[in-house]
């Protein structure tokens, strides 16, 4: 999978091998994709853990972010496929 994020043009430019975004989440820090390829692609807009994919066992159908008011910690919540509910924190996954 390649990406090119342009911040200036606000535009994601993404070659991954024509596979369909089935859930999007956009929050005050990150941006977080969910392909029918069983994988997460998580974008953290501040820059500081960039762009990094999270392989997971199943197509993701929802996810959302949700974030401290102080803006310290945020986790994602994923779920897809399999029936499972996912919870983790995005500064570690």
């Amino acid at each position: 999978m390649s990406s090119l994020i342009s911040l200036s043009t606000s535009t994601v430019l993404s070659k991954i091998d024509r596979y369909a975004v089935t859930s999007m989440c956009i929050s005050k820090r990150f941006i977080v994709v969910g392909l029918d390829n069983e994988s997460v692609g998580i974008f953290d807009q501040e820059g500081i853990l960039g762009l990094r994919w999270m392989i997971v066992e199943y197509v993701i159908w929802s996810l959302d972010v949700r974030e401290e008011e102080d803006g310290q910690k945020a986790w994602l919540i994923y779920g897809g496929g399999q029936g499972l509910l996912q919870v983790g924190e995005l500064d570690t996954l």
